[in-house]
């Protein structure tokens, strides 16, 4: 037999099914009044500050320890001379005396406003947290919020003049003004 009829002999008596023109709404419609509420909490949503750094489950490193991390796609020569401080510093922040809560609000508005600055290299100074009750507490979390925040490049330990190991040398993406400064300084 040949696959033809192989195939007319399994289907014999299999009728078509019926095809049903009608729409099928997957949501109902909403109406206007429940629009207005979602956009107003939309709205809300995006005016409000929303700080997403972890505070808990945070690795401890110790206070005189290196920290640092580059994300893929950075060149190894970029964080090499970021690692050697040779790039020039145009922000910093000292977050000395404060509290995880207080250190966690700073770091974000330190990046966001540096950001608006067009600032690409920027110092963090968390100290080592030596003689308080959990040494290097400071320098974890910074060392984790680092890693989470996009706009962060690649970050690593200062020199001794800039700090050591109680700093951090940070990297951030170019804002798309630099992007364009860039295209056309070096476009000929």
């Amino acid at each position: 037999m040949a696959d033809d009829e192989l195939f007319q002999n399994e289907m014999e008596g299999v009728k078509p099914l019926k095809q049903d023109n009608k729409n099928v709404l997957l949501r109902p419609a909403k109406d206007q009044a429940n629009k207005a509420l979602l956009r107003d909490h939309a709205e809300h949503e995006k005016k409000a500050d929303v700080n997403f750094l972890d505070l808990e489950n945070i690795l401890l490193v110790d206070p005189g320890e290196i920290i640092g991390n580059k994300k893929p796609g950075v060149q190894n020569g970029v964080y090499k001379k970021l690692r050697q401080g040779k790039y020039p510093s145009e922000n910093h922040l000292d977050l000395h005396k404060t509290t995880v809560k207080q250190a966690q609000k700073l770091v974000m508005s330190f990046i966001k406003d540096s950001r608006k600055k067009n600032h690409r290299c920027i110092i963090i100074t968390h100290g080592k947290g030596v003689h308080s009750k959990t040494p290097g507490r400071i320098k974890s979390h910074v060392n984790h919020w680092l890693q989470q925040i996009p706009e962060v490049l690649a970050f690593h330990s200062a020199l001794a003049k800039d700090g050591g190991s109680g700093a951090v040398y940070v990297l951030l993406k170019k804002t798309e003004t630099k992007k364009q400064e860039n295209r056309e300084t070096y476009n000929r």
